[in-house]
């Protein structure tokens, strides 16, 4: 009887030393747990932040957009008026040419 007091004793002891493992192991998983979810609300506000700045940029590309559209149409604006301004200049020296012509036809005879 002995034998197996001794054999029951030692299986306690090694279940009780198994136990303490087990609630060290449990509350280890326990923390282990709170600090991935704490990461991942710190990563959540994270990429909350990050979709805040991509956000932004984006508002400040489409200001941009419409600030360069505006540019290249009074770009285009400015380069038409210099067209019409140079055709006008050329119908003009055209015109006093002929104009020229005229009078030197008209008021140039010696009658």
């Amino acid at each position: 009887m002995e034998g197996t007091e001794r054999r029951t004793q030692k299986r306690r002891s090694e279940d009780a030393s198994q136990c303490e493992s087990c609630a060290d192991l449990a509350e280890r998983v326990l923390r282990l747990e709170q600090e991935r979810e704490a990461d991942m609300v710190l990563n959540k506000q994270a990429l909350d932040a990050l979709l805040e700045e991509v956000k932004a940029i984006r508002a400040q590309n489409e200001t941009q957009l419409e600030i360069m559209t505006a540019w290249n149409s009074a770009k285009g604006f400015v380069k038409g008026m210099q067209l019409i301004g140079s055709v006008t200049k050329w119908i003009a020296g055209v015109v006093a040419a002929i104009g020229a012509l005229w009078a030197v036809i008209h008021y140039g005879r010696g009658d």
